[in-house]
């Protein structure tokens, strides 16, 4: 009887540390996979635009560079809740810019979205 016991306990506790909920992202993507130099396809207002855009790491986020093709001072701070990424109202190079974007197709693809620059309303996806 002690025996089985012990068995009933160990695989009790085997079960409740299997079925613990799992800590990090449920998308499986990590803000190290934002991280680069993505080519982007945009479209804006029309037009079609194709320039690299660069994701940097911040304490709080991430940065996106050459935003619109805009070049380095083109940029905006994002934050991160998982696979979406957020860009809250700022000033850029006299643009009020705005949007949102995430990773897709198991974080090899950005999505982004974002309004207030010279090209008005873009969108766009990218690879690395």
């Amino acid at each position: 009887m002690n025996k089985e016991y012990y068995a009933f306990f160990f695989f009790s506790l085997l079960l409740w540390t299997a079925c613990s909920e799992d800590e990090g992202n449920s998308t499986g993507c990590a803000k190290g996979d934002f991280i680069g130099v993505w080519n982007m396809n945009e479209q804006c207002n029309g037009a079609d635009f194709q320039n690299p855009l660069t994701i940097t790491e911040l304490a709080s986020g991430i940065r996106i560079s050459n935003l619109g093709g805009g070049g380095a001072n083109a940029a905006v701070d994002a934050s991160i809740d998982g696979s979406s990424f957020t860009i809250a109202p700022q000033s850029v190079q006299g643009y009020t810019i705005s949007g949102n974007g995430s990773l897709n197709a198991g974080c090899a693809q950005l999505t982004l979205s974002w309004q207030g620059g010279p090209n008005g309303s873009c969108a766009g996806t990218g690879t690395k």
